[in-house]
């Protein structure tokens, strides 16, 4: 077990967590130097573990900022126990409505040019919420 502490991306907190990763094969994945996916480095790590490598984003504070924007979605609970859920395919997105709602290569430019004074206004930009 280390003790791995990290600055969230979304709150600006910092935190530490007991994670079952050996410390130098951590710094190693942090140098660059394994420049494998997170998920491949670390398979017996669980997605919250991993996220909070990558973004120092605890599970308490994920659902708190991102629950109202759908993440608690019923496939997404479906999928979790899978083995490797991400080779499986959202069947909303392949259809006509999902294509509607794809945002041109000018739109996301756009959106990546605005500032935004919060991760909340942020994301209501994003679902058009105001």
């Amino acid at each position: 077990m280390t003790r791995v502490t990290r600055t969230s991306i979304l709150s600006g907190l910092t935190t530490h967590r007991q994670i079952d990763v050996d410390a130098g094969l951590l710094k190693r994945w942090e140098e660059g130097i394994d420049r494998r996916l997170i998920q491949d480095a670390f398979p017996h790590l669980n997605a919250d573990d991993r996220e909070f490598i990558m973004t120092g984003i605890t599970p308490d504070e994920w659902k708190a900022t991102f629950a109202e924007y759908g993440y608690e979605d019923p496939l997404w609970e479906e999928l979790k126990g899978e083995e490797d859920p991400v080779d499986l395919v959202d069947p909303r997105e392949s259809s006509p409505e999902f294509e509607k709602e794809m945002l041109t290569r000018e739109q996301e430019e756009d959106l990546d040019n605005q500032a935004f004074s919060s991760i909340e206004d942020a994301l209501n930009s994003m679902f058009n919420r105001r």
